[in-house]
């Protein structure tokens, strides 16, 4: 599970860096999507999961553990896969643009 997290992590500081050291055959745009996709995962993170986590280390409660599989599949699994695919898009474009040049 550390290792997930670490890997999470990376690719949030990466994610960072990109909003401001693109390189310009990245799209701007999709950046940006990525970049408030990793936003919107941390904020889904520290407002809804991480309080029903703490609930669950005093009282262990069905309920919450249901919220809690909800909020992580569809609110932060969903989003995640979905910035794969983003980041997906960005290496294709940098790939087209260094393959691109050096086909002349």
């Amino acid at each position: 599970m550390t290792c997930i997290r670490s890997v999470f992590f990376l690719c949030v500081v990466l994610n960072i860096l990109l909003v401001w050291l693109h390189p310009p055959a990245m799209s701007t745009a999709w950046v940006a999507v990525a970049a408030i996709l990793n936003l919107f995962i941390w904020i889904v993170t520290v407002t809804l999961a991480a309080p029903i986590h703490k609930q669950l280390d005093h009282n262990k409660s069905v309920e919450l553990i249901d919220k809690l599989i909800f909020y992580h599949v569809y609110l932060r699994v969903v989003p995640g896969l979905i910035l794969v695919l983003v980041t997906g898009i960005l290496l294709y474009q940098l790939v087209r643009v260094s393959n691109h040049g050096l086909v002349q």
